[in-house]
C-alpha cells in the first residue's frame, strides 16, 4: 500500500509538471505573437520615453579627430545607420488608400492558433500575420519599398562641428538624429570625439606644444628656425640668447582655438644636440675653458 501511494504521488507529480510546461510554453508563444505584431523588434529601434512622448533609442558613435581638424576647426562627417519612415508609402506599409483585406487574416494583421494543453484544456495564442506582415492589406496592395514594414533602413551621413575648446572624449549632441519611427520622436545621436596622437605636437589645454632640436652653437650664439604647422604654414622660431634644453620658445597666438574666441599659443620645447662625437683638440679645449670661466 505504501509503495502504490508512492507511485501514485510520483504520477501525480509528473502530471502537474507536463501541465506547468505546457502553460509556460503557451505563455512564451502568446508573449512572441504580442511581440511580434506590436512591431517590437522590427528594425531594430528600442521605443523610450522622454517628455511623455514614445521616442526611439538614442545611438553612440566614436569617432577620432585628429589635432589638424581641430586646430583648422573642420566639420567631420561620417557614416551611420538609420532606420527611417518609408518615403514609398510614408509609414503607411500600403501603396493604396482603400486597398481589399488581407485573405488570410481577414483584416485583423493577426492569425490565431489554439494549443491544446490536454483533452479537456486549450487556449488561443495570436501572432502577427505572416502574409500582409501585420497590415490586414491585401498582398498586392503591401509597399514594395518596405514590404508592409513601414520602415526602411538606410545609411546615412552625419556631421559634426569641432567645438573649441575641444577634450579627448567630450561628446557632442545631434539632436533628432536617431532612428525615426511612425508615432515616435527621434532620439539623438551622441558623438564621442576621442584625439589622435600626433607624430610632432601635443595639446596641453588649448596651447600645442613641440620639440626643436638645435646644435650647440646655436644654443649658445642664438638662432633663427621655421617650423611648419598644423595649417601647413611656416611659422618663425628665433632666439638671441643663450638656450638651455629644456627651455621654452613662445608663439603667441598660435595654438588651439579658444572657447569663448582666440586662440591658445604655440609653445616650443628646445632641445640641445651636444654633438658628444666631436673630437676637440687640445688648443680647442683651451680656448673653451678661457671663453667659458667664470665671471667672464
Amino acid at each position: 500500500g505504501e509503495k502504490e501511494g508512492e507511485e501514485r504521488g510520483g504520477t501525480k507529480g509528473a502530471v502537474l509538471f507536463t501541465v506547468y510546461c505546457f502553460l509556460l510554453l503557451g505563455f512564451c508563444w502568446w508573449l512572441g505573437g504580442v511581440i511580434n505584431r506590436e512591431g517590437w523588434l522590427e528594425g531594430g529601434g528600442i521605443r523610450g520615453e522622454r517628455g511623455g512622448g514614445r521616442r526611439t533609442e538614442d545611438k553612440t558613435y566614436r569617432v577620432e579627430v585628429s589635432l589638424e581638424d581641430v586646430f583648422n576647426e573642420q566639420i567631420l562627417s561620417f557614416e551611420g545607420e538609420r532606420i527611417e519612415v518609408c518615403d514609398e508609402c510614408h509609414g503607411m506599409g500600403v501603396i493604396h488608400s482603400n486597398p481589399p483585406s488581407c485573405p488570410a487574416c481577414q483584416g485583423r494583421g493577426v492569425q490565431y492558433r489554439t494549443v491544446k494543453l490536454g483533452p479537456y484544456q486549450s487556449f488561443k495564442t495570436e501572432e502577427r500575420c505572416s502574409a500582409c506582415h501585420g497590415t490586414g492589406t491585401h498582398p498586392e496592395y503591401i509597399c514594395p519599398k518596405c514590404h508592409g514594414h513601414r520602415h526602411i533602413r538606410k545609411r546615412v551621413q552625419h556631421t559634426v562641428p569641432i567645438p573649441a575648446g575641444l577634450e579627448h572624449g567630450q561628446v557632442v549632441v545631434l539632436e533628432g538624429e536617431s532612428d525615426e519611427y511612425v508615432d515616435h520622436e527621434s532620439g539623438d545621436v551622441r558623438v564621442v570625439l576621442l584625439l589622435k596622437r600626433h607624430r610632432y605636437f601635443d595639446k596641453d589645454g588649448d596651447n600645442l606644444v613641440t620639440n626643436m632640436t638645435v646644435p650647440l652653437k646655436e644654443a649658445l650664439l642664438g638662432f633663427a628656425k621655421t617650423i611648419k604647422h598644423l595649417d601647413g604654414s611656416t611659422v618663425d622660431v628665433q632666439s638671441t640668447d643663450i638656450t638651455g634644453p629644456g627651455d621654452e620658445l613662445l608663439v603667441k597666438g598660435m595654438g588651439l582655438p579658444k572657447e569663448g574666441g582666440g586662440r591658445g599659443d604655440l609653445r616650443v620645447r628646445v632641445r640641445v644636440d651636444y654633438q658628444k662625437n666631436r673630437i676637440f683638440s687640445q688648443q680647442q679645449k683651451q680656448e673653451l675653458v678661457v671663453l667659458l670661466a667664470d665671471g667672464k
